[in-house]
């Protein structure tokens, strides 16, 4: 197994075994950070952060607090389509949707 001295874990005391130790120990993610990934997960067509706050009656800056600690680990993201209105060079753009306030926002998705 390749270890890092750098990986976010609990204390070690740098030897192979006490780092492997402090990985396994490592805290899984956290209610907030499960009720909006579950979400997420259940949803084929993704979410924005307005419809998470729907869904799951979480308040928007805990989605959005948790949204970005999901995004930072790798387990959310957005999908790129080619926006074809940019003729003759095609370009790439995040999925959004309209929210309730009008204003487009990102859709995020569970990656697997």
């Amino acid at each position: 197994m390749q270890l890092s001295l750098l990986d976010p874990s609990a204390p070690h005391n740098r030897t192979e075994t006490s780092i492997e130790a402090a990985i396994a120990a490592k805290p899984n993610i956290g209610k907030g950070q499960r009720i909006v990934l579950d979400a997420i997960s259940n949803a084929p067509n993704g979410l924005t952060r307005d419809e998470l706050n729907l869904i799951t009656g979480l308040p928007t800056a805990t989605i959005c607090a948790r949204c970005n600690e999901l995004v930072k680990q790798g387990k959310l993201g957005c999908q790129m389509v080619f926006d074809e209105s940019k003729k003759p060079s095609f370009v790439m753009k995040k999925i959004t949707r309209v929210t309730r306030s009008g204003k487009k926002a990102e859709v995020l998705f569970a990656k697997p």
